[in-house]
This record gives C-alpha cells, structure tokens and sequence, in this order.
C-alpha cells in the first residue's frame, strides 16, 4: 500500500484522519508575509517581530522533530558569518 504524505509545504496532525499518522507534527500554515518582491524590490521591509518570533518557533519545533535532538542555541556573541564558516568547517565543507 503506498504511504500518503500532506504536500510539501504543509505539515499536518490529524490524528483522527486515517491517511496520517498519529505522530505528525500539528498543522503548520503558511504565515502572511510583508507586500514585497523579493526578486525585484532592492530594499525589502523589515519582518514584523511577531513573525519571526513565530518562525523561529516553528524552524525549532520542527528541527527537533526531524532530527530528534534537541535544539541548541548558538553562541550568540560570535558573528553568524564566522559561526557558518565554523560550522562548515566541522562538517569538512570548507
């Protein structure tokens, strides 16, 4: 029998829906984004603070579901760019 998934750009509890398992991580839906283009507009505005507190909850959430670690807070102190080239480093990319 083949497995049934949601589309990719949703993730879905629904427990009582017999295509889903009980473990699928609650519904996740798309968040309204700013008016802009981000192919085209040279400055794009700034994201309301309540969006991405609520982002960076959900990229948590669903960090430690994938990979079932839990998530760990970066030292904030170092610069993201040498935390990328450290972290690329590590993983033997660079």
């Amino acid at each position: 029998m083949a497995t049934l998934l949601p589309p990719p750009n949703r993730y879905q509890r629904l427990p009582t829906h017999k295509h889903y398992a009980p473990h699928s991580p609650p519904n996740i839906p798309c968040l309204p984004a700013p008016r802009c283009d981000p192919y085209k507009d040279a400055v794009l505005p700034e994201a309301p603070a309540e969006l991405v507190c609520e982002l960076s909850k959900r990229y948590v959430y669903l960090y430690e579901r994938i990979t079932g670690e839990p998530f760990a807070v970066p030292d904030l102190a170092v610069p993201i760019n040498t935390r990328i080239e450290d972290n690329l480093r590590k993983a033997g990319l660079c």
